[in-house]
């Protein structure tokens, strides 16, 4: 250890030689940053230290701070959603980042994502009339991107996502007399879209099944179709929403109807004029047009599917067979479609009248037949009365 003072710069002075290893014999002068003896035989010891630990005195790199949630949310969706999702899932998370969270939160840090910054984020939607479950929706995606900066180390921690509570969903549904009605008004506006509605209620496909239902996977002898792919967004065809494909059996009546309205302007059912799918906005304008004419609320596609499922429980059938229609995984999804209608509820109420005029009948004729059997009033009078003890 060398220390000393130096009276031409009133300083008090270090020099250092250690061995390096890799780097051999080094020799350090520096000035003490507080000028006392004892200060400057800290300071050597602590110069000391650090050249045997790191081999050097340079100063320590600063961590690199986490990337803004712009910056890393084109990695995010080139990385990430293009490897492990479908094509119409990464494009709805590209237009969920464009419109709803950069503009929102882009410029900050991942780092200073919070909760705070949570709460103002779902408090400004609520603001703008989204439906808390949209707002869920948003939260689930900002959570897998904050997921994937952790796993990849740009990101030390998340803040613990709150969802919002949403109200229960209103399953509407058409009645057999409504969905009758429908169909007629789809008639009315031309035989192609009566046999899109038709569909729709016959079968209970997505409505970004029916955009992507094309003649090969339609067998009119066999009266059966394949669901395999759907459309979700314009451009975007990818497999149907739970992944596994399905056979639907078809009616008589659409089986009649796709055989008239077989085209062969494309490979698409349901189609323009020049053979390309039907976008939904043009599904949903054919949809509505239906309900004008019918005199209906304007209702959409989905309802379609409710009123599909419901009413193949009206007529009866089981669960199980709603939900391989349906393509549903869990039997719990059938369960929030699988209705009985006000009609069927009232037939239900109404057995139970039948069965107590059925209980009334069986104890009236039971009295019948024992005043018959044995009764004080048919009792021959040669017998004498009973006798009694």
């Amino acid at each position: 250890m060398t220390v000393w003072y130096r009276a031409d710069r009133r300083r008090w002075m270090v020099q250092i030689r250690i061995e390096v290893p890799g780097k051999g014999r080094l020799r350090i002068r520096r000035h003490s940053p507080v000028n006392t003896r004892r200060g400057a035989q800290t300071y050597e010891r602590q110069l000391r230290d650090q050249l045997l630990e790191r081999g050097s005195l340079e100063p320590e790199e600063a961590p690199a701070l986490p990337p803004t949630l712009r910056e890393f949310s084109g990695e995010f969706l080139r990385n990430y959603a293009g490897t492990y999702n479908r094509p119409a899932e990464t494009a709805q998370k590209k237009r969920l980042l464009k419109n709803h969270l950069l503009p929102a939160m882009g410029d900050l840090r991942l780092d200073q994502i919070d909760l705070a910054v949570l709460v103002a984020y779902a408090r400004m939607k609520l603001d703008e009339k989204l439906h808390p479950n949209t707002i869920n929706h948003h939260f689930a995606c900002l959570s897998k991107i904050l997921h994937y900066a952790l796993d990849c180390e740009k990101l030390g921690r998340i803040p613990k996502f709150r969802k919002l509570e949403v109200p229960p969903p209103d399953w509407r549904y058409l009645q057999p007399a409504e969905s009758d009605r429908l169909l007629k008004g789809a008639h009315a506006n031309g035989e192609a879209e009566h046999v899109l509605v038709l569909t729709g209620v016959r079968t209970g496909l997505r409505i970004s099944e029916l955009l992507a239902l094309r003649w090969d996977d339609i067998d009119l002898d066999a009266a059966t179709l394949r669901v395999h792919r759907s459309r979700p967004g314009v451009g975007a065809e990818g497999g149907p929403k739970t992944k596994y494909e399905r056979v639907v059996e078809l009616s008589p009546m659409l089986v009649e109807a796709l055989r008239r309205h077989r085209h062969l302007r494309g490979p698409y059912v349901f189609c323009g004029p020049k053979g390309k799918p039907l976008t939904r906005d043009e599904a949903n304008h054919i949809l509505w047009r239906a309900c004008r004419r019918a005199k209906l609320k304007r209702t959409s596609w989905r309802v379609l599917r409710h009123t599909f499922a419901s009413q193949l429980r009206m007529a009866g059938r089981d669960l199980q067979e709603v939900q391989e229609l349906l393509g549903h995984t869990d039997i719990a999804m059938t369960l929030r479609y699988a209705h009985l209608g006000p009609t069927a509820r009232r037939d239900a109420v109404a057995s139970l009248d039948s069965l107590a005029e059925r209980r009334e009948q069986r104890s009236g004729l039971q009295v019948a037949t024992n005043t018959g059997a044995g009764g004080h009033g048919d009792r021959d009078p040669a017998v004498g009365p009973k006798p009694t003890t």
